[in-house]
């Protein structure tokens, strides 16, 4: 029997069978490439996160930073630059509370009432900061978090790392290839595969045509033109760039032309979502939204559903009711302020089928995003019928009115959940082909079942491999 050739994969998270879609998809690539590769994961960032048992065994050892390992001291200067760091994450709070965090650095308030945190704020997200990027090497921030969390390490990986060869380098995440492709000797030139979820900068883009700041806005926009640097750059280098649509592999092509890029789409386990014979529904017409509410384009997408629609659909469905559910759903749920009734969540829950399972309908109300979006194939494969935007089911073939309702516009949008809840007859149709349509063409299984032999035939010289 020959050898199995030796992959390094690295991720910033631990992936995992359900939870998150970053997560999830990097778990199914990860399972399916230790059935014929022996695999070293190594995680780059602290995880609270236990890797799923089933994995563990597909590989042949884990890195990770230690349990309860202590961070490093950083310096004064290097934690005022915290009040900056912190809008890489503007989702998680309001243009005033950000500001009112940057505040601990400079504490006081300027002549006009305004705190002076806001002002400096403001300042260094105009012109100063723009020519720094400009004329430095100034990385994206989410590449400078990485790299933080990933420092102390370091050391840990070198001697883990020192005296083995590996044959291919995996990595998960465009912005990660900095921080990756330093770990390995430079006496070895493994393949290189770039495994991307969106392309970054498109998605900060999106997310900054929603910025509801001017500050936010310029914060956003300068993010998306540096890790068009670091994209660029991380496509050039590899050897494979995998993109899970068409038109994220466009975009890659347009960044680095000549990139080798696979499209392996993002899936879903149809045997793990699957109704239970005999399942009810609630009783109450229930309309469910899944996500990550740590991310702010999932944050925007509940603002904007329970502010410009829902109350149009109550008018209509006086006893509807909207239930969002996921990772930090409560910390999204108290945030918000002056709650409709109807409104609920669930926060982080262990099993989020039975959310599905009790919803009526779907909905994706997202205004911005990158890839695929896996929680639409999830919804389709508990039989769960689905109205989202365009931006929320691009990238796959979807067919409006046979396998779900889009629909853009507040009015349009209302109307479509509107006429899921009224009508059991289309709801059942939508649900119908929906399951169907991905259980026959996104069942993870299938999707990944070619790319061990893919990276084989490549490792052997083939440069046709991929297309083939």
């Amino acid at each position: 029997m020959p050898k199995r050739a030796r992959i390094l994969f690295v991720s910033p998270e631990t992936p995992r069978p359900t939870g998150t879609g970053g997560r999830v998809r990097s778990w199914h690539l990860l399972r399916a490439l230790g059935k014929d590769f022996q695999v070293t994961v190594l995680l780059l960032n602290r995880d609270e996160q236990e890797m799923d048992a089933e994995l563990a065994r597909n590989c042949v050892r884990l890195i990770r930073p230690a349990a309860g390992a202590k961070k490093t001291p950083v310096s004064a200067w290097k934690s005022r630059l915290k009040s900056v760091g912190v809008l890489a994450f503007p989702w998680q709070q309001d243009w005033t509370t950000l500001a009112s965090y940057a505040g601990q650095y400079c504490p006081g308030r300027g002549g006009n009432g305004r705190p002076r945190s806001t002002r400096i704020l403001s300042t260094l997200l105009g012109w100063e900061i723009q020519a720094a990027a400009r004329f430095f090497a100034v990385p994206p921030m989410l590449t400078l978090y990485l790299r933080h969390g990933a420092a102390a390490l370091a050391p840990q990986v070198k001697a883990s790392l020192a005296g083995e060869n590996y044959e291919v380098l995996w990595y998960e995440h465009s912005f990660c290839h900095p921080v990756a492709v330093d770990l390995l000797p430079v006496n070895q030139r493994p393949l290189v595969v770039c495994s991307t979820q969106n392309v970054e900068s498109k998605l900060q883009l999106r997310c900054a045509a929603i910025a509801r700041t001017t500050p936010e806005e310029r914060w956003l926009s300068l993010q998306s033109q540096l890790l068009q640097k670091v994209e660029a750059k991380a496509f050039a280098d590899s050897q494979l760039a995998v993109a899970c649509s068409e038109d994220d592999a466009s975009l890659i092509a347009n960044l680095a032309p000549g990139t080798n890029t696979l499209v392996l789409a993002n899936g879903v386990d149809t045997s793990y979502f699957r109704p239970p014979p005999g399942s009810a529904r609630n009783p109450l017409p229930t309309i469910l939204f899944t996500a990550g509410f740590a991310y702010q384009a999932n944050h925007d997408a509940i603002d904007w559903f329970i502010r410009q629609i829902f109350p149009l659909v109550r008018q209509a469905v006086p006893q509807a009711r909207f239930v969002f559910a996921g990772l930090a759903a409560q910390a999204a749920f108290d945030r918000m302020q002056d709650r409709p009734d109807g409104v609920s969540c669930v926060s982080d829950p262990a099993d989020i089928r039975p959310q599905f399972q009790d919803a009526w309908v779907f909905v994706v109300p997202l205004r911005a995003g990158g890839g695929t979006r896996l929680k639409i194939l999830e919804a389709m494969a508990m039989e769960l019928p689905v109205v989202s935007t365009r931006i929320g089911a691009e990238g796959v073939p979807y067919q409006d009115g046979e396998h779900l309702l889009l629909a853009d516009s507040p009015p349009e949008f209302a109307q479509a959940v509107v006429r899921l809840l009224q009508s059991a007859d289309l709801r059942c149709r939508i649900a119908e082909t929906g399951a169907r349509f991905a259980r026959d063409h996104y069942d993870w299984t299938a999707l990944t079942a070619t790319i061990g032999s893919k990276l084989n035939s490549m490792l052997s010289g083939d440069q046709g491999a991929v297309a083939a």
